[in-house]
Parts: C-alpha cells; sequence; structure tokens
C-alpha cells in the first residue's frame, strides 16, 4: 500500500490527535485541527472513518495482542515506519493509535516479512469475524450496499429521506407524506450487524442474519414494522401513536420503551426481552403486560421468565458472546451467522455446555481454539466447521 503521508511530522500528529479523539480528551484547539485535517482530503476522512470503526479497531489490537511475544521486534518496526527510536512507554500508551495509522499496519508489515512465516500462515487459513454492513432495498425493488457508502443522502421516497452519516442509516421527514405508504427493508446478510434510525427517531440495531421492513414515513394510528432475526429496539415516546413490531408467531406493541427481540426463523421460540418501560406481548393465542427485567417467550404457548441477565441478552449487540451453561448447537449457531459459516456434526450432537465471554472481533480460529479448552473437537475445511465425537 502506498504510504499516504507526506512525512513522519504529519504521521505523528494524526496518530495523536485520534487517539485522543477515541480517549475524548481532546482540547477545543486540537478539535478544530483534526476537523481541519480531516476535511483536507478524502483520503484523511476515509482513515479517520477506518480508525473509529469498532469492529476494525477491536481487529486492530487483537493483532496487536497476538504479536506480544514478539514484542521487541515490534518496536523495532515501528522504530523503522517512523524512522526514529520510540520508547517503550510512548509505544505502549499510543498503540491503538500508531498501529491505526501506519499505513499497512504493524502486525500486516510482518505478514509480508520473511522472518515469521507461521503468524503469516495462521492468518491467513484465519476466518475474520463480522463487521458492520447491511443491504437497503427501496421501496421500488433497488437494493443499495450500505457497507461502502460514504456520509450522504442515498434516497428521497415519499416525503423522507435516508443517508448515511457515520456508517449508520438515518431517516427524516422532510415533505408530507402521500396516503399510500411506501416501505424499506434493511437485512443484514450473515457476517454483518447494521444500525438505523426510523423516520419516527426510533433506534434499531440488526444482528447478523436478520430483518427489518417499515415505512419511510409513519401514518395513521400506529408506527408498525416487521422484522426477522433479532433487533434492540430504543423506541421514540409518541403517546399518540403506539409502537408496534410484528415478529413471525408474535407482536410487541409499546409506546416508547428499550426492548430486544429474538426471532430468528430457525430456532424455537421468539423471545422478547424489556429493559425498560412497558411492552405488551401477543402470541400462542394469549398475551401479557412486561416489566423491566422480564422475557416473553413464544411458541406453542406464552410464557414469561423473571429475572432474565441482560448482559447475556444484548451481549451481541455490545460487541461479545456471552455463553452460560450453553449447549453447543446453539454456540454454533451463533458462530455461524457472525462468521458466515457452515456447520456440520459427525454423528450426534456432542452434550456440551459452554460458558465464558468472547470478545466478537476475534477470528474465528481463536473461537474454536478456545471452544477445544471445553473438550469440543472440530475439523475446519473451508468454510465449514465440523464438529466430531472423537
Amino acid at each position: 500500500m502506498q504510504e499516504p503521508f507526506e512525512n513522519i511530522q504529519e504521521k505523528e500528529r494524526a496518530a495523536a490527535l485520534i487517539a485522543k479523539y477515541l480517549r475524548e480528551s481532546l482540547s477545543d484547539v486540537e478539535e478544530k485541527e483534526l476537523e481541519e485535517w480531516i476535511g483536507a482530503a478524502e483520503w484523511h476522512r476515509a482513515y479517520f472513518q477506518q480508525c473509529i470503526d469498532p469492529a476494525n479497531l477491536h481487529q486492530l489490537m487483537v493483532d496487536y495482542h497476538r504479536a506480544a511475544d514478539m514484542e521487541e521486534g515490534l518496536r523495532a518496526a515501528i522504530q523503522l515506519k517512523m524512522g526514529r527510536v520510540v520508547p517503550w512507554k510512548t509505544w505502549f500508551s499510543a498503540a491503538a493509535a500508531i498501529i491505526i495509522i501506519l499505513s499497512t499496519g504493524v502486525y500486516f508489515w510482518y505478514r509480508g516479512s520473511s522472518h515469521h512465516p507461521g503468524i503469516a500462515t495462521r492468518q491467513a487459513q484465519s476466518i475474520p469475524p463480522g463487521r458492520q454492513g447491511a443491504i437497503l432495498t427501496l421501496a421500488n425493488g433497488r437494493q443499495l450496499t450500505l457497507d461502502s457508502l460514504p456520509n450522504g443522502v442515498v434516497a428521497e421516497q415519499n416525503g423522507s429521506r435516508a443517508a448515511v452519516v457515520d456508517g449508520q442509516l438515518a431517516y427524516q421527514s422532510v415533505a408530507p407524506a402521500a396516503a399510500t405508504a411506501t416501505y424499506n427493508t434493511i437485512t443484514t446478510p450473515r457476517g454483518r450487524q447494521y444500525q438505523l434510525t426510523l423516520p419516527d427517531g426510533t433506534k434499531v440495531w440488526l444482528n447478523a442474519a436478520s430483518r427489518i421492513t417499515f415505512p419511510t414515513a409513519f401514518g395513521g394510528a400506529w408506527r408498525k414494522v416487521e422484522i426477522s432475526g433479532e433487533a434492540y429496539f430504543e423506541v421514540a415516546r409518541d403517546a399518540g401513536r403506539p409502537f408496534k413490531v410484528s415478529a413471525g408467531g408474535a407482536d410487541i406493541e409499546v409506546l416508547g420503551t428499550t426492548f430486544n427481540i429474538n426471532a430468528y426463523e430457525d430456532e424455537r421460540a421468539i423471545k422478547a426481552t424489556l429493559l425498560e418501560g412497558s411492552v405488551k406481548v401477543s402470541g400462542a393465542r394469549s398475551e401479557v403486560l412486561l416489566k423491566p427485567g422480564q422475557q416473553a417467550v413464544v411458541n406453542d404457548q406464552l410464557q414469561v421468565n423473571d429475572n432474565i441477565n441482560i448482559e447475556q441478552v444484548l451481549a451481541w449487540k455490545n460487541g461479545l458472546f456471552y455463553f452460560n451453561s450453553t449447549d453447543i448447537a446453539t454456540v454454533m449457531q451463533q458462530l455461524s451467522r457472525w462468521y458466515d459459516i457452515e456447520v456440520r456434526y459427525e454423528g450426534k450432537v456432542p452434550d456440551i455446555k459452554v460458558s465464558g465471554k468472547m470478545d466478537k472481533g476475534l477470528n474465528l480460529n481463536e473461537i474454536l481454539e478456545f471452544l477445544t479448552k471445553m473438550e469440543v473437537k472440530y475439523r475446519l475445511l473451508g468454510r465449514t466447521v465440523v464438529i466430531t465425537n472423537n
């Protein structure tokens, strides 16, 4: 990759400013300096967006920690790239920023080095984690891949404007809507998740392999959306127009509240978990009013679970896998969605329970290595994980 910085001083200053931005410690003067630097060139803006992308930052730091056993060589590479000696304490405190700003990244510089062929081989064989991204289907059927779109308006439909803002899609009403509603759909393929703001200000996070369909402008007495997969909602309050989510065999009605709904078509039940406010869940020919901390489970009947582990429910949104005596089939189902892999079993599914928290920024190989400590046996064939009993 071509070195984007004109000189070492510019590189160091950009690294320092972005590091302080990430730590939320910029002064007013420094904030203005960073804004001017970002606006000076298109690649400045692209670099900055890459630096603050959570998934990218996770991966860069994973790479850094993986290389910790060769720290002296790592520091030597930094010094070689920067053209001067960097004190270890200084390097360590600014590791994230320096790794991000270097044109190739220290770890990837080592990938090209014959001195560390083992690292290059392991990385080449590894399956990377999922990232932010989705597909937007407009009312006219046109599809847009949101992963790579820059900031700006992407569509205007029926009085509503859809724009990408810092990697998220936001809708805003700009004119009266027509009587006939128009609908958009956002789909996250396996290996992607995404965040959007609906026309009423409701914020939605979509997990991998999920879908939401919604009107480009909310009219009438209800604000209705449909989902499949998993989504987290922060519903904008509007006492005159309740918010309704339809998910397969369940409906959730709210005014303004925060909740998570898991409604994957390949799972046995639909689960709605309430964090704040109140919701009415209807399904299986009955209904229930949830209180914060409760979870409604809908399959052949409607049940309510109390004292739910909210941290575990929201782990996906917060960048984690959280397993608590979770059966191996459920574990592998979550991994298949995030890493876009197939899972097969040789013989019957092993009776193994998995417990632990893992960063979703890890490569699949690192997750599988963790599972082997719990006696999970597997073979990795391309993008297929075969779970074995021997």
